[in-house]
């Protein structure tokens, strides 16, 4: 089973932050950090990630020089 992400985000300005803060450094209110949960994509696993954005794999006969 994969580990949960999450991420506190500013219910004030907006702001995110990967782990808890007792006060948001960009607008300054205090508690106002809330947990979410990082929703994983199903095709995450399935395929990998390039420089271009979302890629799958090809043979190496198909790849032109």
């Amino acid at each position: 089973m994969a580990k949960i992400k999450t991420r506190f985000i500013c219910q004030e300005c907006g702001r995110s932050s990967v782990r808890p803060l007792g006060r948001c450094p960009q607008c300054g209110a205090w508690n106002s950090m809330v947990e979410e949960i990082i929703p994983e994509s199903p095709t995450a696993h399935k395929l990998a990630t390039g420089l271009t954005g979302l890629s799958t794999p090809r043979r190496l006969s198909e790849i032109d020089r």
